[in-house]
C-alpha cells in the first residue's frame, strides 16, 4: 500500500473541477476547444513512511483521458483521476512507469512479460529519458540517498509527484487564461498537500513566476541562504518543509542542476 490524500482533499479536488467548468463556460461562451484533462497527485511513498520529497512540475496536458467542459464534470472524475495517477503493477510504485518507460531499451529489457506488457500499454509513446524534469528528479533523489546503481528503481518510492495547477487543455501545459480560472483552488490544493504529507523537502521545478502566486497565497517565509540565481531561484519555509524553487530551462544540464539542488538539502 502507498500513501494517500484525505477525503477532504478529494472533495476539494472535485469542487475545483466543477467550479472551473462553470467559470470556463461563463467566461468563454464560444471557446472552440473544450477538451481538458486534469492531474491528481501520484503518491510513490509506501504507507506508514514519512514523505521526504514532494516535487511539483507544470506538465498537465496529455496526462490522461480528457473531459469535455462543454458539459458538466462527471461526479466521479476525482476517483477516475486518482486511480489513474496511482495505478501500479504489483508491488511497483505508482511512479515506476518512469523507470519502465525510460527508454525502449529499458522497457524491452524487463524480464517479467506481464510487467512489460503493462508498461507497454501505459503512457504509450512517452519516453521519460527525454524529460529534463525526470532526469533532474532522479539525479537529485539518487544523490540524496547515495544510490550507487543508476538503474536502481528505489528512488520512485521516495517521493510524491504533483503539479501546481491541476487542469489544462489536453495538449498543452496550463496557459495563463486557464491558470487564473483555477488559481484559488490550485493554491488551496497545494496547501492541503503540504499539510497532509508534511514533506521534508518540496522542490518546485517550474521557475519562480509559476510559484509566485503560491508563495503569496501560502505565506511562505524566504530563507537567507546564498543562491546562485541560475539554478535555485528561491528557498523558503512552509511549516516544517523546506521549499526550493528551481529555474526550469527548456534544455539544461541536469547533472549540474542536481548538484546545486542537493547542496541545499540539509
Amino acid at each position: 500500500m502507498y500513501r494517500s490524500l484525505s477525503p477532504l482533499y478529494d472533495a476539494l479536488y472535485q469542487e475545483q473541477l466543477e467550479v472551473f467548468q462553470s467559470r470556463f463556460a461563463a467566461t468563454y461562451p464560444d471557446p472552440g476547444e473544450t477538451r481538458f484533462t486534469d492531474f491528481y497527485p501520484s503518491l510513490g511513498v509506501p504507507d506508514g513512511m514519512d514523505v521526504d520529497f514532494l516535487i511539483y512540475g507544470q506538465a498537465v496536458g496529455g496526462w490522461h483521458e480528457d473531459m469535455d467542459l462543454a458539459i458538466p464534470v462527471p461526479s466521479n472524475r476525482t476517483e477516475i483521476s486518482r486511480t489513474f495517477s496511482n495505478d501500479r503493477y504489483g508491488e511497483d510504485s505508482p511512479i515506476d512507469w518512469v523507470n519502465a518507460r525510460w527508454s525502449k531499451r529499458v522497457l524491452h529489457g524487463i524480464q517479467d512479460t506481464k510487467q512489460r506488457a503493462y508498461y507497454t500499454l501505459k503512457d504509450s509513446g512517452y519516453w521519460a529519458s527525454r524529460s529534463f524534469f525526470w532526469q533532474l528528479t532522479i539525479k537529485v533523489l539518487q544523490s540524496y540517498y547515495g544510490t550507487a546503481n543508476e538503474d536502481d528503481w528505489g528512488w520512485s518510492k521516495q517521493l510524491v509527484w504533483s503539479n501546481l495547477y491541476k487542469i489544462a487543455r489536453q495538449k498543452e501545459n496550463p496557459m495563463e487564461d486557464v491558470r487564473v480560472l483555477q488559481r484559488q483552488y490550485a493554491v488551496e490544493l497545494v496547501r492541503r498537500e503540504l499539510d497532509e504529507l508534511q514533506p521534508k523537502f518540496c522542490l518546485i521545478i517550474t521557475s519562480d513566476p509559476w510559484w509566485a502566486p503560491f508563495r503569496r497565497g501560502l505565506g511562505t517565509l524566504e530563507s537567507s541562504e546564498d543562491l546562485d540565481g541560475q539554478v535555485v531561484q528561491s528557498i523558503e519555509r512552509y511549516s516544517g518543509t523546506k521549499v526550493i524553487v528551481v529555474h526550469r530551462p527548456f534544455v539544461g544540464n541536469s547533472k549540474r542542476y542536481s548538484e546545486v539542488i542537493v547542496s541545499h538539502l540539509r
